[in-house]
């Protein structure tokens, strides 16, 4: 509750110290699966900047939910079979164990 009130006051400030310049306008590439950009000077285009944003969120870690039951079922496969389980990259070891 406390991250939603902080990233609303962020975005109210953001919104007040960007009001009376031009607004710009993002062209989504073609297929791009992109809403465009919300009103942030209103608390109906906050609520829905930070609903498009929670659903993003939903989804990257349902992805990475998904990715991880699939490193599990192969390292499983690989110890049945006798194969040793290679070590993660040095670099991906800290964001592995998080």
């Amino acid at each position: 509750m406390l991250g939603l009130a902080v990233t609303a006051a962020g975005g109210v400030t953001t919104a007040w110290l960007g009001r009376g310049r031009e607004q710009l306008v993002r062209v989504p590439a073609a297929g791009a699966d992109e809403p465009p950009p919300a009103d942030l000077t209103t608390i109906t285009g906050l609520a829905t900047a930070v609903t498009q944003q929670q659903r993003q969120i939903d989804r990257m870690e349902a992805r990475d939910g998904a990715l991880r039951r699939r490193v599990r079922s192969l390292e499983a496969a690989l110890t049945a079979a006798g194969v040793p389980v290679p070590e993660p990259d040095p670099d991906d070891r800290r964001l592995i164990e998080q």
